[in-house]
C-alpha cells in the first residue's frame, strides 16, 4: 500500500524555489488511492466487452447486421439482455469473489455433477403436445397439454443449486419492474420457486409428479396453446394461398433462400435424426428476427407435408443452428456427448417428462455446423415478460399469479433433475443426491434462493446498464467491426 512519503530536503528546504505538492497533500493522496483501487465496475465493464465480443465469434464473417439486431434487442431491455448473456451469468459466478455469500449446499461431491436445464427462465418453458397432432377442429379438452423446458441449448451437467438460482433471478428481475410489485412480493416469488422445488425432490418416489394450475399466467398460457393449434393459427398466419398452392410468405424476417441455403437445408433434412416417414417439403424461407441469444443464427423455416394432396397434412417446421453449450461454475470436465449433434438429440430424453413432447425435435449436420429441428406450431406457447407487465398494469395479473408460476417453474426443475441420470453415473438420478442435502434444511434452502435471486437481478440490471455504456463508447458492434471480422 502506498504510505505517505517524507519530505525530501532538497525540495522543501527554504530558499529552495517554489515549493512543489506533498505527497501528504489529500489531492495526491487520493489520485494514488485510485490508482491503487482501480473502480470495480470499470474492470467487470471492460471483462463484459470481452465476453461479448468472444460470445460473436461464431457469427463473424457473416451479415453484421444480425449481430447488431442482436444487441439491439439487448440493449432495450434488461430481460432480454440476460436472455443473450448466459454465458456471461456463468462466468462471473464462477469468477472467485470475497464477497459474494456461499452456498450452504454441495457439500456431496456428486451435487456437482446433476443434468441441468441451464438457462431455465421463464421464457424458455413452453406448453407442448405430446405425440401426434390431433386433427384439426379436435376438442381441446380432449387434447392434454405438456409444459416443458422447451430451449436445451444450455443444457449440460453441473451443481443442481445452479438452475433454481438461475430461474429466481429471471422472475426477480420481471417482479421488480412490475409497479408496486415490491422486495417482499419478489421474495415471496422466489420463495414460492424455492419450496415447490424442495417439495417435489422430497416426495416419495412413487408421489405423482403435477404442478400448480391456479394461478392465470399458466391457465391463460394453456387457453392459447389449445385455441391456436386447433385451428392451425401458426400455419395460417405463416403462410399464403394462391389457387392451388400454398406456400410460406415473404416479408422481412421471411426471405427467399438462396441457392447456398437451399442445398444447405436439403442436406439438413436429409440427415434429420427424427424425420418423418413420408415427409415432402413444400416450400422453405430463411427467418429472421427470433429468439435473442441464437438471434444471429441460421435459421430456417419449412412448409411440408406428408404426400396427402389436399392440405390437410400441412405443417411447418423450425430449422435452427446450435452451437456449444456456456460453461457452467463447477460443470464436470467433460460434457458427456461425442458431438453436439448427439447432445441436441439426447437431452429431450432425459429433461423432458415424454421424449415425444416434439415429436419433431431431432438434429442435424451439415459440416461444421450442428442444427436443431422443431414444430413450429400455435400448439407451442410460452410466457412473454413484456405481456406479464402489461397484463400487471390492467390488473389481469397479480402477486398470487407470480407465486403460482414460480411455483411451477420449481417443481418442472425438480422433476428434471429428478429423472437425469448424473455425470458418469447411469444408476442414480439427481433425486438421491439432492433429497440428501434438502432433507431438514428446506428453510436454509429457501433463503439462500431469496437471498441469491435479489442480488442476482439487481447484478443483472448494472449489468445491462454497463452493456449500454459499452455501445454508447465503441458503437453498436461495440468495436468489432473495426477489426476486421467482417
Amino acid at each position: 500500500m502506498y504510505g505517505p512519503a517524507r519530505p525530501s530536503p532538497n525540495r522543501d528546504r527554504a530558499g529552495a524555489g517554489p515549493r512543489r505538492a506533498s505527497f501528504t497533500s489529500p489531492a495526491v493522496w487520493s489520485l494514488l488511492l485510485a490508482c491503487a483501487s482501480p473502480d470495480p465496475e470499470a474492470a467487470r465493464a471492460a471483462r463484459l466487452r470481452d465476453w461479448l465480443r468472444d460470445d460473436a465469434a461464431p457469427w463473424r464473417g457473416r451479415d453484421p447486421s444480425l449481430l447488431v439486431d442482436k444487441l439491439d434487442v439487448m440493449a432495450a431491455d434488461p430481460y432480454d439482455f440476460m436472455r443473450g448473456t448466459t454465458g456471461w451469468y456463468w462466468a462471473e459466478l464462477a469468477r472467485p469473489d470475497p464477497d459474494r455469500a456461499p452456498t450452504a449446499f454441495l457439500a456431496d461431491p456428486r451435487a456437482w455433477s446433476v443434468l441441468l436445464v441451464g438457462d431455465p427462465h421463464l421464457e424458455n418453458l413452453a406448453t407442448c403436445l405430446p405425440g401426434p397432432e390431433p386433427d384439426p377442429g379436435t376438442d381441446p379438452v380432449d387434447t392434454p397439454l405438456l409444459l416443458e423446458p422447451v430451449d436445451l441449448d444450455a443444457a449440460t451437467f453441473g451443481p443442481w443449486t445452479l438452475d433454481p438460482r438461475r430461474a429466481a433471478a429471471a422472475l426477480a428481475l420481471v417482479g421488480a419492474r412490475l409497479d408496486g410489485c415490491d422486495a417482499a412480493c419478489v421474495d415471496e416469488v422466489s420463495t414460492a420457486l424455492g419450496e415447490a422445488y424442495a417439495a417435489t425432490i422430497l416426495a416419495p418416489p412413487d408421489t405423482p409428479l403435477a404442478w400448480d394450475t391456479s394461478g392465470r399466467v399458466l391457465a391463460e398460457l394453456a387457453a392459447r396453446a389449445h385455441a391456436e393449434g386447433t385451428v392451425l393459427a401458426e400455419l395460417a398466419d405463416a403462410t399464403e394461398v394462391d389457387g392451388d398452392s400454398r406456400r410460406l410468405r415473404r416479408d422481412d424476417e421471411a426471405l427467399e433462400l438462396s441457392d447456398e441455403e437451399a442445398a444447405q437445408l436439403a442436406r439438413l433434412l436429409a440427415d434429420w435424426s427424427a424425420r418423418p416417414a413420408g415427409f415432402r417439403p413444400l416450400d422453405a424461407v430463411r427467418r429472421l428476427g427470433s429468439g435473442v441469444s441464437s438471434r444471429p443464427a441460421t435459421r430456417y423455416g419449412v412448409l411440408w407435408d406428408l404426400g396427402d394432396p389436399d392440405w390437410a397434412d400441412d405443417r411447418l417446421l423450425n430449422v435452427r443452428e446450435v452451437v456449444e453449450p456456456p460453461v457452467l461454475p463447477g460443470a464436470p470436465a467433460s460434457p458427456g456427448w461425442p458431438t453436439l449433434a448427439d447432445r441436441v438429440d439426447a437431452l429431450p430424453g432425459l429433461l423432458w417428462s415424454r421424449r415425444d413432447a416434439d415429436v419433431l425435435y431431432g438434429a442435424a449436420e451439415d459440416g461444421a455446423q450442428t442444427f436443431k429441428l422443431t414444430a413450429w406450431s400455435g400448439w407451442t406457447q410460452a410466457p412473454d415478460h413484456g405481456d406479464l407487465a402489461a397484463e400487471w398494469l390492467t390488473g389481469g395479473i397479480d402477486a398470487a399469479d407470480l407465486q403460482a408460476t414460480a411455483a411451477t417453474v420449481g417443481t418442472l426443475l425438480a422433476r428434471a433433475h429428478s429423472r437425469a441420470p448424473l455425470a458418469g453415473a447411469e444408476d442414480v438420478g439427481g433425486a438421491e443426491v439432492i433429497a440428501g442435502e434438502l432433507d431438514g434444511r428446506v428453510d436454509t434452502w429457501v433463503a439462500e434462493l431469496v437471498r441469491d435471486a435479489r442480488a442476482d437481478a439487481e447484478r443483472i440490471e448494472a449489468d445491462h446498464a454497463l452493456f449500454l455504456g459499452l455501445r454508447e463508447r465503441h458503437g453498436p458492434l461495440l468495436g468489432m467491426d473495426a477489426e476486421g471480422a467482417w
